[in-house]
């Protein structure tokens, strides 16, 4: 039998988001600070990674992380000499990402709690960057055009997805059913055409 208050968890992607961290506990925590080593798909992050670095202007450029999570990749660009600011809608999260960034004494490294869909940056960043975070938007289409005006009129906007068949898989599928999330299908195709309807 379910509860109303379990329905109401999971009746606002945007409240699952927001407590993914803090009901994921400690060791679900240090999961995620641990990546990409720790991840089951840690070949492929670091393969994304390693194109990640192949498509950004070389450092020292501003970049914005959306939905960063932990911070993990975002610690990592710091450490390659960017000026990072990282956004990510879970306070948990941000909290764990800035006691990392301090430990490390990065002062080129900030965050922010904040919805990656009601960023208001203006033309400040020369990438905006989404990894595996643009399929937990409410509206990707929305999330698209506040990175589209937070770039300078020469930046360039990089998404690393899951793709096709994402929301089906057994792992999307318990998150959504335990945390209440979004797990959208992020193919490269709607990445493009939304990229394009943003400008």
């Amino acid at each position: 039998m379910t509860t109303s208050s379990n329905r109401s968890k999971h009746s606002d992607p945007k409240q699952g988001e927001r407590e993914y961290y803090a009901r994921k506990g400690p060791a679900g925590l240090a999961h995620a600070l641990g990546k990409p080593f720790s991840d089951d798909r840690c070949k492929f992050n670091l393969s994304n990674l390693a194109a990640l670095f192949h498509l950004l202007p070389t450092a020292p450029q501003r970049l914005l992380h959306l939905g960063c999570g932990v911070g993990w990749l975002s610690h990592i660009l710091a450490q390659q000499k960017y000026d990072v600011l990282g956004i990510d809608i879970a306070p948990e999260a941000i909290a764990a990402a800035t006691r990392r960034r301090d430990e490390a004494s990065l002062p080129n490294l900030n965050y922010q709690v904040c919805d990656y869909e009601l960023f208001d940056g203006a033309e400040a960043f020369d990438a905006v960057l989404f990894f595996d975070a643009l399929h937990h938007a409410e509206d990707p289409a929305h999330a698209l055009n506040c990175a589209q005006r937070a770039l300078k009129s020469n930046g360039v906007l990089i998404a690393f997805e899951p793709g096709s068949g994402h929301h089906d898989a057994p792992s999307s599928q318990a998150a959504i059913k335990d945390f209440g999330v979004h797990e959208r299908d992020m193919p490269v195709s709607l990445i493009v055409s939304l990229g394009e309807a943003a400008g």
